[in-house]
């Protein structure tokens, strides 16, 4: 399942996250690291090209979460090949060679047709 998770997304993702007061929550553990709140902003050292600690990113196979946040619109390609790996994990959920937004559709379609065919308003539909 392609993934992409920014910041607080992304420590959600890890392990388990500890707060400043050193108490240990659960994570979802897709990440393997722990994340440590320090209880100060680390903003400007991360501008630096990582963290004091260790890296400050994630990346494997079709996971990616970072502390880093992106805007699409200065990488378009990123955007179309999230949204295409996206889609191609939806068919795999799916009837083969039918996609999610043509299912969609179809049981659009086959609603209006029904409604539309002259049967008793108000019947049960078999």
């Amino acid at each position: 399942m392609p993934l992409w998770a920014e910041c607080g997304g992304y420590m959600y993702l890890c392990e388990a996250v500890e707060d400043a007061r050193g108490n240990r929550w659960p994570g979802v553990g897709v990440v393997p690291w722990l994340t440590v709140m320090i209880g100060r902003s680390m903003a400007l050292a991360l501008t630096k090209g990582g963290s004091p600690v260790g890296p400050d990113g994630f990346a494997r196979g079709s996971i990616f979460a970072a502390y880093l946040h992106v805007h699409f619109a200065g990488n378009m390609g990123a955007a179309r090949r999230f949204t295409t790996a996206c889609e191609a994990y939806a068919r795999k959920l799916t009837a083969p060679n039918v996609s999610v937004h043509k299912l969609s559709a179809r049981k659009a379609t086959a609603r209006r047709t029904t409604a539309s065919a002259g049967t008793n308003q108000g019947a049960p539909q078999a």
